[in-house]
């Protein structure tokens, strides 16, 4: 998730990226050079894609090269997918408005059976694609939902606005709708989804494991050696 300057001067996006960075100065003075990876991660919950269809991977991967951001190590494995066409565009026409991209309003579902314990669904989308983000942004995830998987939890972010279908407390199961994908971040409508596991109690040492079982085959056959393959 990218953060424009101005955006730095919103109070609670200052709030929380102060956390962010406390977070990770435990997570390094505690694990140093043995962040925990996909080698120490197993589990028994078979998840699916958030869609139907094919979208492309606009950033992720479980290596380095391609990763989301591997330095932040609450997002390493997390993966941002687009919709592109034959041409690798993500967009009809000039790709001005929200409404000309490929994957702006495509409904996004639940990757895994689970409960819903947090959501936000009255972050407006940006009025126009690559533009920065609401200086009044309380959340860098936009409009988002957490499910808890049992043991792991999926975060599906960057919502459209007023878009999510399901509240706090819902029971979903794999495959329901969650809501829309949206513009609720700044370079492009896209959605991010990352899964994670609470290694240690305290929140400043939460490391995520974003690393989907069924993703990881998927993407270590579609992604290497080049970053934008396609997902389906």
């Amino acid at each position: 998730m990218i953060t424009s300057i101005l955006t730095m001067f919103n109070p609670f996006v200052l709030f929380a990226s102060i956390k962010q960075l406390l977070g990770h100065i435990a997570i390094f003075f505690r694990y140093s050079e043995s962040i925990p990876g996909i080698e120490e991660h197993s589990n028994n919950i078979a998840y699916r894609l958030p869609f139907d269809g094919e979208w492309t991977v606009l950033n992720g991967n479980v290596e380095k090269e391609h990763s989301h951001s591997w330095f932040l190590y609450t997002q390493r494995y997390a993966y941002d997918f687009v919709i592109t066409d034959e041409n690798g565009r993500t967009h009809r026409v000039s790709g001005i408005s929200n409404e000309d991209h490929y994957c702006f309003g495509k409904p996004i579902y639940a990757p895994g059976d689970g409960i819903v314990i947090e959501m936000r669904t009255s972050h407006h989308d940006a009025p126009r694609p690559g533009g920065s983000l609401d200086i009044l942004q309380k959340d860098l995830r936009g409009n988002y939902v957490i499910i808890d998987n049992g043991h792991e939890f999926s975060v599906i972010a960057h919502l459209a606005y007023n878009s999510v279908t399901v509240n706090v407390g819902d029971v979903v199961k794999q495959g329901t709708l969650i809501g829309y994908c949206g513009n609720s971040e700044t370079l492009q409508n896209h959605i991010s989804i990352f899964i994670f596991r609470i290694i240690q109690s305290s929140s400043w040492e939460w490391v995520y494991l974003s690393y989907l079982s069924q993703l990881r085959f998927i993407l270590l056959k579609l992604i290497l050696p080049c970053s934008k393959k396609k997902a389906t």
